[in-house]
């Protein structure tokens, strides 16, 4: 975001006042979405992750808006008001026009920092069987006065190795992951981070791979570009 006049989303005026989401995916509890502010501030859109999960849903489609918990829901029947993979939802059926609270958190959690800079929607698909795609986003603020928007097409990566193992009883925790880009990452414009999850629970974004700090347990790694 650029060009907004009200730079401060603790001013009690600005507000992420609505995020629109459209996407589909063929095994929605596999996909996970959070929207994550400039100043690093994260809220996760679409969840839980659920690896249990053992059905077939078919590709669903969803067209659905996201507002603050302090705004009326409208959710489709039979669903919660925070979005929910696991819900029963259909299969191979569109779902478009319902008003969702988040996953978890809610858009009030975007309290501070700037309104202009990278918001970053992080896209989690955590099994390598099935897909999905994003086809449309908008994010809406509170005093939206002359800001504009510049889409990023960066391309984050594929990573090497799908699992790394360590004992408990090594001394250093560090690794390489080799990245394979589909585009040329462009460093003058664009800054690599991996984000480090433990469950659905957001943990660091560092730009270097070191698990020394962490305590025994299966953590999740996914590359940003900001």
């Amino acid at each position: 975001m650029i060009g907004g006049e009200n730079n401060d989303l603790s001013d009690p005026n600005q507000c992420v006042s609505k995020v629109h989401l459209k996407f589909k995916h063929q095994q929605r509890t596999e996909l996970t979405i959070d929207l994550m502010s400039p100043s690093g501030q994260i809220v996760r859109l679409v969840g839980p992750y659920d690896p249990t999960f053992q059905g077939v849903t078919g590709t669903l489609t969803f067209d659905v808006d996201f507002v603050p918990c302090s705004e009326p829901s409208n959710p489709f029947p039979g669903t919660s008001e925070h979005f929910n993979t696991t819900d029963n939802w259909g299969f191979f059926s569109t779902y478009s026009g319902r008003i969702y609270y988040p996953w978890n958190y809610c858009l009030e959690s975007f309290d501070s920092g700037t309104v202009n800079g990278t918001w970053s929607f992080i896209v989690h698909d955590h099994e390598a069987i099935y897909t999905g795609e994003i086809l449309g986003y908008s994010i809406e603020f509170c005093d939206g006065t002359s800001i504009d928007c510049d889409n990023c097409t960066a391309d984050a990566g594929i990573m090497s190795a799908d699992s790394i193992e360590f004992c408990l009883q090594e001394t250093s925790k560090d690794f390489d992951i080799n990245l394979l880009f589909l585009m040329e990452l462009d460093t003058s414009r664009y800054k690599y981070d991996f984000v480090w999850y433990d469950g659905d629970d957001f943990l660091k974004i560092d730009n270097d791979l070191n698990a020394n700090s962490l305590p025994v347990g299966i953590y999740h790694i996914l590359g940003s570009i900001i």
